[in-house]
């Protein structure tokens, strides 16, 4: 069974995009990280809050492969959305490291993204947004890095299609 994992920086259209591209695949379940994370209510730190927030931060990551192990087990292709780090990364290699596992970087311009965030709605501040976009320049564990800038989300799911 193969698993993918979508990443990208905040706009870059994780959630959207994996949804559209599990619904293309036959047997397929969509596990977003961040819905783990906020399992946490009280007290719920963001990953970069402390001590607190990175230990729920690596709680998120085991619980969506524990989840992931799961599916597979039960014959289904698991596609995660998380926004990879070179911090998170060795936590997803090692726990899934007997899959196969694509890595699939959504970007797009500075400028665009930024848009796209404003539009959506800011679930962050304006500087952790900046933050973040730096952090995921930085990644580079992927295995496609798809820039949508220009691109509907069909036509990036086409794109992830013919690499996956």
């Amino acid at each position: 069974m193969e698993i993918t994992i979508i990443t990208g920086p905040p706009g870059a259209g994780k959630s959207t995009i994996s949804k559209l591209y599990a619904q293309k695949q036959p047997n397929c379940v969509r596990i977003e990280t961040d819905d783990m994370r906020h399992m946490v209510v009280s007290p719920h730190k963001a990953p970069w809050q402390g001590e607190e927030g990175n230990r729920q931060l690596k709680l998120g990551i085991r619980n969506t492969c524990l989840l992931t192990h799961e599916f597979i087990k039960e014959g289904f292709e698991v596609v995660i959305v998380d926004f990879l780090t070179e911090y998170t990364f060795p936590f997803y290699k090692e726990s899934l490291e007997k899959y196969n596992l694509k890595i699939i970087q959504l970007t797009a311009t500075f400028d665009e993204l930024k848009k796209r965030f404003i539009q959506r709605g800011k679930s962050v501040t304006e500087e952790e947004f900046k933050m973040l976009y730096d952090m995921q320049k930085l990644f580079t564990h992927f295995d496609y890095l798809i820039d949508n800038t220009a691109l509907s989300p069909e036509e990036t799911v086409d794109q992830i299609m013919k690499v996956t």
